[in-house]
């Protein structure tokens, strides 16, 4: 396990106390914990000299190694397996335990995180037999874009809308096996997150991507932008000329309404 944390911060301090169980218990058995503190060697070195931890600790106070893996908050774990492979993030209790138990006996922990695929052939079962569109986006619980997409989903408007119109999908970059594969199947340009794409029930390739000429395009901020996310749900050939009005109006609306309470 890597463990991103930091001296300043409560949260990290407050589950040394779990991880500190889980490496008595599982050392024996191969595990181990590598520490990144988002400190100077300084400070990590007075916190240990007060505080010691069994698991190596190394400084990344210049945020190189959080940067390299999408570190977005602290703390974050990533579980490793034995080939060296990041298989999960941020896996907390009788879950945690599982997958290190499964892991130390060489067994995949798929079935406990799920996979890409198989998350995309139900929505699509379920989208062949009710009719509709598949709406698939690829996110991380660390992502504030992905939230506040999710957000704007559960509008009652668009939540009624994607009810009538669309079967809902959405793949966790960190935790569902095959994620990075299956997105970029889709699109060779896929990357980043929030990613997304519409399809239909019965073809594998995407009716309309949320990118632009330089790839993601992610969650729109701009005129531009809100144009192509509403055009992307114009490709499905269904919608009425109000829905995609509605569609472009409310992303509009919600993304104006987190930057207004960002700037407060």
């Amino acid at each position: 396990m890597v463990d991103f944390w930091g001296t300043w911060c409560g949260p990290c301090v407050a589950a040394m106390p779990k991880l500190t169980e889980l490496h008595e218990r599982y050392k024996a058995k191969g595990f181990e914990i590598l520490g990144v503190a988002a400190d100077d060697s300084d400070s990590l070195k007075k916190f240990l000299d007060k505080k010691p931890l069994a698991w190596q600790n190394v400084t990344d106070a210049e945020s190189e190694l959080a940067t390299k893996y999408s570190i977005e908050a602290y703390p974050t774990t990533l579980l490793i397996d034995k080939q060296g492979k990041h298989v999960a993030t941020n896996l907390r209790g009788a879950t945690l335990e599982k997958a290190i138990d499964m892991l130390l006996e060489g067994k995949s922990i798929e079935s406990i995180t799920g996979s890409a695929h198989d998350i995309l052939a139900a929505g699509k079962k379920r989208a062949a037999e009710e009719k509709k569109f598949i709406f698939l986006h690829f996110g991380a619980d660390w992502c504030g874009p992905c939230k506040q997409l999710e957000e704007w989903m559960a509008e009652p408007e668009i939540h009624a809308l994607f009810q009538k119109k669309f079967i809902d999908v959405k793949i966790d970059v960190d935790n569902n096996f095959g994620a990075q594969e299956l997105m970029t199947s889709l699109s060779p340009k896929a990357g980043g997150v929030p990613w997304f794409c519409i399809l239909n029930a019965t073809d594998d390739k995407p009716l309309a991507i949320g990118e632009d000429k330089d790839g993601n395009a992610g969650l729109p901020s701009s005129a531009e932008g809100f144009d192509g996310f509403t055009k992307m749900f114009k490709a499905t050939g269904s919608l009425t000329t109000e829905e995609l009005d509605l569609i472009r109006k409310s992303i509009e609306q919600q993304v104006e309404r987190f930057k207004a309470n960002s700037s407060e």
